[in-house]
């Protein structure tokens, strides 16, 4: 009965584990996705305005639509390697600590 608890015990703190850190890794790609959506908006803004749209509040919306797509879409899989290198920084201290990640936080 001992063994059965004990093995019940470590699963469920290994799922707990494994939850946190599919936490932690959309974390840091949701931060990855937003510091590529924060460069090209300022990158659009460096640029001359108007066009083909014009300088209107649609074409605003639509621009800031589109750069916000592009940043998810760039950061999905390896993305720049942001995520990734964020989530190694903040995922060592944890494994070295076998704590949980509000500790680290």
């Amino acid at each position: 009965m001992q063994i059965n608890s004990a093995t019940s015990a470590m699963l469920n703190q290994e799922m707990k584990t494994q939850a946190e850190d599919a936490k932690l890794r959309k974390a840091c790609g949701d931060f990855e996705s937003l510091f590529i959506y924060n460069l090209l908006k300022n990158g659009r803004q460096s640029l001359p305005q108007g066009g083909l749209l014009g300088n209107s509040n649609e074409s605003k919306l639509m621009t800031s639509m589109l750069d916000q797509t592009l940043a998810e879409k760039c950061s999905e899989g390896n993305g720049l390697g942001i995520g990734e290198m964020l989530y190694r920084q903040l995922n060592a201290p944890q494994a070295a600590k076998g704590g949980n990640l509000e500790a680290v936080l």
